[in-house]
């Protein structure tokens, strides 16, 4: 028969694995004598998805919801591409989409210093994209995925090459839609 559980007893639990592709047989129970060896046993009878299909979730994502009267102005898959292909998506720790305009930006990213905040998140950045009117979404996206993605990536690889004096404070760059063009800048 295919498909029946495994059941073994460690610490005086019951913990049942089921393996659906092998026969069952008892000879094969192993005696596990700790829940780390339980776990490693279940670990390794896991599925392996191929390296090439594995987009590995590193940043913190969210995206509030909107009103029909807002948009935003660049698609998660478009940023997540960009990072992935200029090999930067490590050096993001959150993405947020915020629900609300900023009049003056419409894409934000923020590096956080290598002393301050949390380890997981020192000398990391942070994105914002803010929602833009409706109107101006498409136009938006066009202009940012045209020039501003290429600049944020090149600026995310400059965090992580940049020696410890600049790492040592925190930068931020700026982007925002003026008479129809991309202005960008740095603090």
């Amino acid at each position: 028969m295919v498909g029946l559980p495994y059941d073994w007893v460690v610490d005086d639990l019951p913990i049942t694995l089921i393996d659906p592709d092998r026969p069952f047989s008892t000879s094969e129970m192993p005696v596990l004598d700790s829940w780390l060896e339980v776990l490693l046993v279940a670990m390794n009878q896991l599925p392996k998805m191929p390296e090439q299909n594995r987009i590995a979730e590193l940043y913190a994502f969210s995206k509030d919801k909107i009103g029909r009267e807002l948009g935003y102005p660049l698609k998660r898959a478009l940023l997540d591409s960009a990072l992935h292909s200029a090999s930067v998506y490590s050096a993001v720790y959150s993405v947020r989409y915020l629900g609300h305009r900023n009049p003056t930006v419409v894409l934000d990213a923020s590096f956080t210093p290598e002393w301050s905040g949390h380890p997981t998140v020192r000398g990391r950045c942070s994105i914002t994209v803010w929602a833009v009117p409706s109107q101006q979404r498409n136009v938006t996206e066009q202009i940012l995925v045209a020039e501003g993605l290429s600049i944020l990536c090149r600026w995310l690889a400059r965090t992580q090459d940049e020696g410890n004096a600049w790492r040592g404070s925190e930068h931020m760059l700026n982007f925002k839609i003026q008479d129809g063009s991309l202005r960008h800048s740095e603090q």
